[in-house]
């Protein structure tokens, strides 16, 4: 099939944030923000992306003392496509006031050799009763304070907490109301360090909401009361055994300004505040008048994609029949700067009525806040060749007269009787006619039933099978891949993790596919497997991702494909 698209981009950086986070990438990552203070830990993260990776050289840490590493890996969803990371974190402490730095570091993927730039840090003395004088609060944070009419508000709600306390619950206790927006709730929540006036806090985000104002005037970001607990971050069981010292903190009001949008509005706008990129795409071009065809337009932006209205196509009417635009698909990913990318598919049905060449053009337009403007999309069109089809043949129709011969002869066949003489009884009314309409009924039916019975069967048989030779294959793999020299010890343990991980799949899958530690660990957890192997599983996993890095391994190869197969045992 022929797929045409014609893409405009509208916003570079929409095309960056979505191709930079598919793309290789090895970069590192600081859980601090700003100046460093002597005696507190933070870590840092060499995260790569989009990739398998080996031979890890790793950097050279001056003026810390280190722990580590530990390996995590991670999967990320992007316009519909699954994107695994893997992280190697070391936590490291200052050792003195003065400077301090972390040397460059690699790593190998495929045929080329990634790199993740050094960094150097301003480490602080730590001030007298610094510790104690940090007081927890909470902020009402957005990115600005004047908006438009039907822009989204990215807004978070963050309770800071001083080190060396860590917040344990939480329970909202006056819940905000959004006078004059529509609120979209949000999946993303994190923490993050950072340092307020020389002093160390962990920010955490305990709400966060896009607003979308649907009136100009002054609006007011309303306050919110939280009720958590603190404990030190050595006392696992808070102050004494107990839950923790309880806190109530409310956050401030916040006023913006909604300006209106301007007029007066363009014919083609769609209803559409922000930023977006427009596809538009059909899977042939060449049909006939015979033809429904489909067309499809993707919008993707930094708006409310709900606000957009569908374009309207402008086809000559006595040329093209369109139906009515439906949503056939919706996505959208959140992002930690505050940005949400949302995708929405329109579909449209056309049925061409004459051939020729035609263009189907689609205007799109939409007001930028950045801009603070209209902003017409470039012109996007798909050229069509339709040809004339074979249509619908309506020759020889009879007259009245021979229809009411057939109608005649019809009621004649009514009216003939099974016994072969001309009864006035119907053959209708006979049970014989009854039965011989439905044996064929009744048989095809219970070949249907047989037949989907005997699928289904088959499915669990090799289902089961699958469960019950999970281990020995599991072996099997195991000791092929210890023969096999030709591979490198990283690719071999790459390899390692994915037996076991095809083994978890095999035997509690139930059809699907595993693929990270993560995941392996929450199915084993839900098929009421004992916590002691999951640890155990777990562990040597990590282990087995750090050497795929490139860490020096203490054993040979062998040693790391017992241990695991006797973990599997275990589970099995």
């Amino acid at each position: 099939m022929i797929k045409i698209k014609v893409k405009a981009i509208i916003i570079t950086l929409l095309s960056f944030i979505s191709l930079s986070l598919t793309a290789q990438e090895f970069n590192l990552a600081v859980s601090m923000k700003g100046d460093l203070v002597q005696g507190q830990p933070f870590t840092v993260s060499y995260v790569l992306t989009g990739g398998r990776g080996g031979d890890f050289a790793p950097p050279t840490f001056k003026g810390f003392s280190v722990s580590g590493p530990s390996s995590r890996s991670e999967y990320k969803n992007i316009n519909g496509k699954s994107y695994q990371s893997y992280s190697l974190v070391y936590t490291l402490v200052p050792l003195k006031p003065g400077s301090a730095s972390i040397s460059p570091a690699s790593i190998r993927v495929g045929n080329k050799r990634l790199r993740a730039e050094g960094r150097k840090f301003s480490i602080l003395a730590p001030r007298q009763g610094s510790q104690e004088s940090g007081t927890p609060f909470v902020n009402a944070e957005i990115p600005k304070d004047t908006f438009y009419t039907g822009e989204v508000i990215p807004l978070e709600y963050r309770l800071y907490v001083p080190y060396p306390y860590q917040k344990k619950g939480q329970r909202i206790t006056l819940a905000p109301k959004y006078e004059g927006f529509f609120i979209e709730n949000s999946s993303l929540y994190y923490s993050e360090e950072l340092m307020i006036d020389g002093i160390r806090y962990t920010a955490y985000i305990i709400d966060r909401k896009y607003l979308y104002p649907h009136q100009s005037g002054q609006l007011t970001i309303p306050s919110i009361t939280i009720n958590y607990n603190l404990v030190h971050k050595d006392d696992r069981f808070g102050f004494f055994g107990s839950g923790g010292k309880a806190y109530t903190n409310q956050s401030k009001e916040r006023v913006i300004t909604i300006l209106p949008l301007p007029a007066p509005e363009p014919i083609s706008f769609t209803g559409g505040v922000g930023d977006f990129s427009f596809e538009w795409e059909t899977d042939d071009t060449d049909i006939s008048t015979d033809d429904v065809f489909k067309v499809r337009l993707k919008i993707q932006g930094n708006g409310d994609l709900k606000s957009i209205k569908a374009p309207s196509l402008n086809l000559e009417t006595d040329s093209f029949e369109v139906f009515p635009p439906k949503v056939i698909g919706e996505d959208r990913n959140e992002y930690r700067n505050g940005t949400l990318l949302s995708l929405r598919v329109y579909e449209y049905l056309i049925s061409p009525l004459k051939a020729g060449a035609y263009k189907v053009p689609v205007d799109v337009c939409f007001f930028s806040p950045d801009s603070m403007d209209y902003i017409n999309s470039p012109e996007l069109s798909i050229q069509l060749n339709i040809t004339q089809g074979d249509g619908l043949q309506f020759t020889n129709l009879p007259d009245q007269e021979e229809s009411v011969e057939k109608k005649s002869s019809i009621q004649s066949l009514e009216s003939y009787s099974f016994s072969g003489d001309q009864s006035k009884k119907s053959w209708l009314y006979h049970w014989s006619f009854w039965l011989i309409l439905a044996l064929p009924l009744g048989l095809t039916g219970g070949l249907w039933f047989n037949d989907r019975y005997e699928r289904e069967y088959a499915e669990i048989n090799k289902q089961r099978e699958r469960t019950s030779k999970a281990l020995q294959k599991a072996d099997q793999e195991i000791a092929k891949l210890c023969n096999q020299e030709a591979a490198s010890d990283t690719e071999r343990f790459n390899m390692l993790n994915n037996i076991a991980y095809d083994y978890i799949s095999d035997k509690y899958g139930k059809g699907s596919t595993i693929r990270n530690i993560q995941s392996s660990a929450l199915l084993l957890e839900q098929a009421g497997l004992e916590a002691d192997s999951i640890k155990k599983l777990r562990t040597q996993l990590e282990e087995n991702e750090m050497l795929a890095f490139g860490m020096p391994a203490r054993d040979e190869f062998e040693t790391y494909s017992k241990k695991l197969l006797d973990i599997l045992k275990t589970l099995d």
